[in-house]
């Protein structure tokens, strides 16, 4: 994200919100939610929450913690998609009918259910998703990995960082960034499972 949305919380507001959830929806989501408002209010709440949530103490840089909850958001707005796409047929708030019509009037109330998440479920989404990261942190921490392949897997996979802006980083190949990214997941798989036998054997 560009530093224009690094402001001080202060002196952020709603237009600012809804432009960087935009400019994420463009990075990492499909091309229709970049025309539903509903998907972009709902990306823009979830980047003001990270600027609410952020803690300089945890290590976490406020960008991060931003592109994290936007994504997770995005991703939330797609499977919802993808649920109503699977339903034979639905009613929505908006839609326009006729009082005097029994035949779709009744059991409007039966039909219509609410896919919000409630305050609880996203709280430990969050925690569900530090203790994920903390696990992730420490198998990218061990030994038997090289600093490059430790370097670009803390990049890609808790920063965040896309393969091509690697790439350019580091004035490499994505070919050569994608080799290095599974050669130090081959090597953590391996060294996961010799540690579940030697569990198992003992």
């Amino acid at each position: 994200m560009t530093k224009k949305f690094d402001a001080p919380v202060e002196s952020r507001d709603v237009e600012s919100y809804r432009q960087e959830a935009r400019a994420m929806i463009t990075k990492w989501g499909p091309m229709w939610m970049i025309r539903d408002e509903d998907s972009i209010t709902n990306v823009a709440t979830a980047i003001a929450r990270a600027e609410h949530d952020f803690d300089p103490e945890r290590g976490c840089k406020r960008v991060t913690l931003r592109c994290t909850y936007g994504r997770r958001q995005i991703w939330a707005e797609a499977r919802r998609r993808n649920k109503w796409a699977k339903r034979p047929s639905h009613w929505s708030i908006d839609t326009m009918f006729n009082e005097d019509d029994e035949s779709k009037s009744k059991g409007l109330s039966d039909s219509l259910q609410d896919y919000r998440e409630t305050e609880i479920d996203f709280k430990e989404r969050i925690e569900e998703l530090k203790i994920i990261t903390k696990k992730v942190r420490k198998l990218i921490s061990s030994n038997g990995l090289t600093q490059l392949q430790k370097k670009y897997l803390r990049l890609h996979y808790i920063t965040g960082v896309s393969v091509s802006e690697i790439a350019n980083r580091n004035c490499c190949s994505k070919q050569a960034v994608h080799q290095v990214l599974m050669g130090g997941i081959m090597k953590i798989k391996t060294r996961v499972l010799s540690k579940n036998e030697n569990n198992i054997q003992h």
